[in-house]
C-alpha cells in the first residue's frame, strides 16, 4: 500500500508542486545510527526460515537488496549506515547508545559471511556512477521519470539519459510481491521505449557488466526482485 509514497521518494520529493526544488535537498536512506539496523529490522519483520541475525537467509537477503537498490537508483543524496552493506546487526537492540561495544562494533567477519550482499552494494554503486541521471543535482531528471501504472507490490519506471555516450534510457523495476511478473515499460508521449536492453542488475547480482539482453518493451521481474536495465542505444546530443 506504499507504492505511491515510494514513487514520491524515488523523485526525492521534487517537483513543480512540491516543497523541495532540487534532489540535493533530500538525503535518501533506509537505515541510520538510530533505531534498528536495516538487517535487524528485516530480521524482525521478514522471518524467512527463522535462522537468526547471523545467517544470510535468502528471503531477507532479497529484501535487503531491494532496499539498497531503491536507495541507490533514487534521486537525491544516498546514505547508508556503516556496515549496512554486510548485514550489520545489533542483535535486535534498537537503542544501543548505552550498550556494550560488542553490540555497537562493526564485525568485519560479516564481509565474508555476507559477501553476496556486499558485492551487490558495490555493483549498485557502480551502476549509479555510470548513469548520470541517477545523481543529477538539478530536478531535470526527477521530472523525466515516467512510472508505469501503479499496481500492488510493483513500482517501475523509465528514465531518459542526459549525457552523450551513456545509455539513452534506464529502466528500473521493483517487485515486492510473492509471484514473478511481466512489466511493460512506458515513457513520455512522443518518446519511444527502446527495443534492445541490457540487464545490469537482477535479484541476485548487480554491476555494470551486462548479465543478459532483452528485446522488446517488457521485462520479467522475479518475486521479491529487482531489475535494472540500460538501453543498448546510446544518448547522442
Amino acid at each position: 500500500g506504499l507504492e505511491d509514497y515510494l514513487e514520491w521518494a524515488i523523485r526525492a520529493h521534487c517537483g513543480p508542486e512540491e516543497r523541495l526544488k532540487a534532489p540535493t535537498q533530500t538525503i535518501t536512506y533506509v537505515s541510520a545510527h538510530d533505531n534498528y539496523t536495516l538487517w535487524d529490522k528485516i530480521t524482525e519483520t521478514v522471518h524467512g526460515d527463522d535462522s537468526g541475525y547471523d545467517c544470510p537467509e535468502l528471503i531477507r537477503l532479497a529484501v535487503n537488496k531491494m532496499a539498497a537498490a531503491i536507495v541507490l537508483t533514487s534521486q537525491g543524496i544516498p546514505f547508508f549506515q556503516a556496515g549496512e552493506e554486510f548485514g550489520r546487526t545489533k542483535y535486535g537492540d534498537h537503542n544501543s547508545y548505552k550498550s556494550a561495544s560488542k553490540i555497537n562494533a562493526l564485525d568485519w567477519t560479516r564481509t565474508i559471511t555476507f559477501a553476496e550482499l556486499l558485492n551487490y552494494y558495490k555493483g549498485l554503486i557502480k551502476i549509479r556512477k555510470s548513469f548520470t541521471p541517477f545523481s543529477e543535482k538539478s530536478d531535470h531528471s526527477a521530472r523525466r521519470i515516467h512510472f508505469t501504472t501503479l499496481k500492488e507490490y510493483q513500482v517501475a519506471y523509465t528514465l531518459e539519459g542526459t549525457v552523450d555516450g551513456e545509455p539513452a534510457m534506464a529502466a528500473v523495476c521493483f517487485n515486492a510481491g510473492p509471484v514473478s511478473r511481466n512489466i511493460d515499460l512506458v515513457t513520455w508521449p512522443g518518446k519511444k521505449v527502446p527495443e534492445e536492453w541490457q540487464i545490469v542488475a537482477n535479484e541476485a547480482v548487480a554491476g555494470v557488466r551486462p548479465l543478459s539482453e532483452v528485446t522488446g518493451g517488457t521485462l520479467r521481474v522475479y518475486t521479491r526482485g529487482v531489475l535494472i536495465a540500460f538501453s543498448k542505444e546510446k544518448k547522442t546530443m
